[in-house]
């Protein structure tokens, strides 16, 4: 399969770095930042002719082909089979992280054997020979080779840092690092350390997360937070990108945060601008974006119990449903007379409605 992507991508886009441009660019932040030091590990370990694709894994193929759909269009055909051909592969996919964190005991017979179906189902389509190979595996024809043994490494010596002998030595950090004067005069809630959208979007919030320009000065701005932020300026500019980010972190690992900078960038584009980490993100997105109407939906935070009753001036008008609710946001009182029929019956706006209401808040 990796051999079969890198010729379809190569083929598809002869001009560029298809690797950077067209696979990193379909994963997920995380699986991103790692396939790209994976890479940078092995063109320094192998050469810069070095093939791509060699470092793609099982879960990253069917991101890449989603997203790359002209290049492999031809040999998956219909419209049916494409489809078929994703589930299959997020099937392996699935299979391949089980197989990565094993429960107690073998695999199951008849998973291995559905799964060996599934692999041979994909590469019939792929390369027939090796599809072949699957089969006969599966048929137990063939058995499958046993990994060659693998000595044990010796263990790495203590660490140290040049100079300073074992970092068991190292000073503490309280030495080192001077604490905000808030910290250091005791003025600091916890309460406030915890950051809320939705408080941010009612003008609840305290300046460090409220401000936009506080915001951006308290905040440091990693490489892949201001790799996802340009891709969402270079969206707001119009051009192709992502639409949707589906942020994956343990607690505590920045997803809101991030949501508030992507806020922030679209709410108060040119208040912020001259920040030097803002500027860098205009730089990379190609300038600063226009500012955008926003639409905050908090699941915690909405009710369904009880309606959302807007002001006395619109008639008594209550909002229902999140579609309601960013109709309200995004256009105000005419944005939701669009979907007001919906929001009282408690239906999904179809794609047609969304767009008219998208036309109706976007840039004219």
């Amino acid at each position: 399969m990796r051999r079969f992507i890198g010729a379809r991508m190569r083929q598809a886009y002869p001009s560029g770095d298809w690797f950077a441009t067209r696979a990193l660019t379909a994963l997920t932040p995380a699986q991103e930042v790692t396939l790209r030091m994976d890479r940078e590990r092995q063109q320094r370990e192998v050469g810069a002719t070095a093939p791509a694709e060699a470092v793609l894994d099982v879960q990253h193929f069917n991101q890449v082909i989603l997203r790359n759909r002209d290049a492999f269009e031809k040999t998956f055909g219909t419209k049916a089979t494409w489809n078929r051909v994703l589930t299959w592969m997020r099937e392996v996919g699935d299979s391949r992280n089980e197989w990565a964190h094993p429960p107690l005991g073998d695999s199951d017979p008849g998973d291995v054997d559905r799964l060996l179906d599934t692999c041979e189902r994909i590469l019939q389509r792929v390369d027939a020979e090796v599809a072949k190979q699957v089969a006969a595996l599966r048929e137990g024809k063939i058995q499958p080779s046993e990994p060659a043994p693998v000595d044990t490494p010796p263990p790495p010596p203590p660490a140290t840092l040049a100079g300073k002998g074992p970092v068991a030595n190292l000073s503490a950090w309280r030495d080192l690092v001077t604490p905000h004067p808030d910290v250091q005069a005791g003025r600091y809630v916890k309460a406030e350390f915890a950051a809320d959208l939705q408080q941010v979007h009612d003008g609840r919030a305290t300046a460090e997360y409220g401000d936009a320009r506080e915001f951006f000065d308290r905040t440091f701005v990693t490489a892949d937070m201001k790799r996802l932020l340009a891709g969402v300026v270079r969206r707001l500019h119009g051009e192709t990108g992502d639409p949707v980010y589906d942020l994956k972190t343990a607690f505590g690992g920045g997803k809101t945060h991030t949501m508030l900078a992507v806020y922030h960038l679209a709410k108060s584009p040119d208040a912020i601008a001259g920040h030097p980490d803002v500027r860098a993100i205009y730089d990379e997105a190609g300038g600063a974006p226009k500012k955008a109407a926003v639409a905050v939906l908090v699941g915690t935070h909405l009710d369904p119990a009880t309606p959302h009753r807007l002001q006395e001036d619109t008639g008594g008008v209550e909002i229902h449903t999140l579609w309601g609710e960013m109709a309200w946001q995004l256009a105000g009182m005419q944005g939701y007379q669009m979907l007001a029929d919906h929001d009282s019956k408690g239906r999904a706006p179809g794609s047609a409605v969304l767009e008219r209401l998208f036309a109706l808040a976007g840039p004219s």
